[in-house]
């Protein structure tokens, strides 16, 4: 497994590293794809990543300009540990990931 540590201490500088991350996944897995149903992690995947990001930086990640690309970032990892994160800050990454669930059944659900 690759651990990427994320750790950044502005917004350009969280982008920038998040952006990195993202090349560096799909320059081993290919792109991700954009159907709901099919994105983010695959078990049995030739390669797989971490994240481990800090509070600080989690806190640039979950800002309105950043946030789609950090989950799109962190749905293609196995693994993501947020280290030294208050409550708040769990509590949006749980809302995060929790709405892109109810989007991608909604999705799989309505007709076509």
């Amino acid at each position: 497994m690759d651990v990427m540590i994320i750790q950044a201490d502005s917004l350009d500088g969280a982008r920038s590293k998040i952006e990195a991350g993202c090349n560096k996944i799909a320059s081993v897995l290919g792109p991700p794809s954009l159907d709901p149903q099919n994105r983010g992690f695959v078990p049995g995947a030739q390669a797989a990543f971490a994240i481990v990001i800090d509070g600080e930086t989690l806190g640039f990640a979950l800002k309105p300009e950043l946030k789609t690309l950090f989950l799109n970032f962190a749905t293609q990892c196995e693994t993501v540990v947020c280290c030294r994160v208050s409550p708040a800050q769990k509590a949006l990454v749980v809302k995060l990931v929790c709405d892109l669930v109810w989007y991608t059944l909604y999705h799989a659900q309505s007709p076509r």
